[in-house]
This record gives structure tokens, C-alpha cells and sequence, in this order.
């Protein structure tokens, strides 16, 4: 994940200091790889260049890292004042990384995030077990759909069902696939309109565990099917949750 994040945003070392903000620039790259690592690929890129402007790119990365060592960012993430600040700051809803919002989070909400097999139920046993879980693989048993058939009623049912805890101010786990930031987006617009606090935990196995599971599932899937999900699986970023996407349980209390 870091060296995805590292390759997907060298360039924009080249281009920092013409921004009207390049402080802003660094911190929100920071929260994604580290600006230090950032520099060092920027400078092999610039170094392995045929071109007029070697020079002038070399240049450009040296005031990266300044602005990032202003910054306070340059070796590790930027020291936002809170997690929600981070967020909004991510989102553009908030200017000040040095202060913390007013924070009043009607409940808590975890979303999971992995593909089939990789060991969300087990996790919800481990570290979930005190909450109401919205599933969507249980939603699917109980109207007795196909994983492969419209999911359109599953996928209504599981928010109507979220939408009861967020009116309750209830607690509560999210469980389905959400492979994709944009079907991510869906859920989380619905947890953050009822101004949940919302963090994502994402997971992964190696491919024979996945296939291994799979194959043993009641209904399992034909492996073509999770090819395609994994082409279509992104690592959650730190701008989708208020709280940073972990593999890690976090820590989590039954009420604020």
C-alpha cells in the first residue's frame, strides 16, 4: 500500500511549490505515504531522466521537503489535533489542522472491508460480538437470494435495518465486501448523515487461505467471481472515515 501511494503521488513533488498551498499539499500526502520516501522516488525519477530541466526538477523536490520539514510532516503523517479534524481536513470541510471540530457522534459504526473468505465473520466474533451486525450475507439467507441474482432488495433491506440503529443512536457493525471507495461511499454517506463515527477495517488473506474458505463455504463462489472482486478491491484512504483504516481491531466502546 505505501509503495502504491508513493507511486501515485511522486509527481506531484514536482508541482508542490506552485500550489496555492503547498502546506496543505504535504500534510494531506503525508497521511497517505511518507514525504521523506516521496523525495527519495521523486529524486530517482528526476535523476533518471534525459531532459533540460534535470536540474530545475532536483530543485523542486529540495523544496518539497522543505515545505513538508515546515510542515512537520516530512518523516512522519502531519499531527492533525484530532482524527475527525484529519477528516474534515481531507474532505476540504475543515482549515486548521492545528485545531480539534466540535465533535457529538450519535453513535459508532465499524464497516468491513475485505473480500469473501478473508475473515470478517471471525473478526466480528473476536472483537464485535457485543454489537448488533448489519450482514449482508445473512440478509441474503433470510430472503433466500443468490449471491449472483439482484441484490437490489438485500442492499435496501441492510440500510433500512442501519438506518433503525442510527435513529436509536445504536452501535453497530457493518459486514459485507465494500470492496470499492465508491461502494464504500454509499454506506458511509448514510452513516455520516446521522453523524456516526465511522471507522473502517479492511482485510486480507493470502489467496490459498481465500480459496481454501471459499471452498468450504454452504454457498460457496466459482473462483472467476472473486478474481473480479479482487480487480476491484482498493485499500480504504484516510479521506473516507474519521477514523484511519486499520487492520488492527480498534479500540471500541459500546457508547462514547
Amino acid at each position: 500500500e505505501q509503495i502504491c501511494n508513493l507511486v501515485y503521488y511522486h509527481m506531484r513533488v514536482f508541482w508542490a511549490l506552485e500550489q496555492d498551498d503547498p502546506s496543505r499539499l504535504v500534510r494531506e500526502i503525508s497521511a497517505h505515504c511518507s514525504c521523506h520516501l516521496l523525495s527519495i522516488l521523486a529524486t530517482a525519477d528526476a535523476r533518471g531522466r534525459k531532459c533540460k530541466d534535470q536540474l530545475d526538477l532536483l530543485d523542486k523536490v529540495k523544496l518539497f521537503r522543505e515545505a513538508a520539514r515546515e510542515a512537520h510532516c516530512l518523516y512522519e503523517t502531519y499531527p492533525f489535533a484530532s482524527d475527525t479534524g484529519r477528516f474534515q481536513y481531507l474532505q476540504g470541510k475543515w482549515h486548521n489542522p492545528e485545531l480539534a471540530p466540535y465533535e457529538d457522534f450519535r453513535c459508532r459504526v465499524i464497516l468491513l472491508s475485505g473480500l469473501p473468505g478473508v475473515g470478517k465473520d471471525t473478526w466480528i466474533h473476536n472483537h464485535g460480538s457485543h454489537l448488533p451486525v448489519v450482514s449482508l450475507d445473512n440478509i441474503r439467507r433470510q430472503l433466500n437470494i443468490a449471491p449472483k441474482s439482484n441484490q437490489a432488495g438485500v442492499a435496501d433491506l441492510a440500510r433500512e435495518k442501519a438506518r433503525e440503529y442510527l435513529r436509536a443512536k445504536q452501535d453497530f457493525i457493518w459486514n459485507a465486501t465494500n470492496l470499492s471507495k465508491m461502494i464504500r461511499a454509499k454506506s458511509l454517506s448514510l452513516f455520516l448523515e446521522y453523524n456516526a463515527h465511522v471507522t473502517i477495517v479492511y482485510l486480507d488473506q493470502r489467496r490459498k487461505t481465500v480459496e481454501q474458505r471459499n471452498r468450504d463455504r454452504e454457498n460457496s463462489l466459482p473462483w472467476e467471481a472473486i478474481e473480479k472482486m479482487t480487480n476491484r478491491w482498493e485499500v480504504p484512504s484516510p479521506r473516507e472515515a474519521p477514523t484511519p483504516s486499520s487492520r488492527a481491531p480498534p479500540p471500541f466502546n459500546s457508547r462514547l
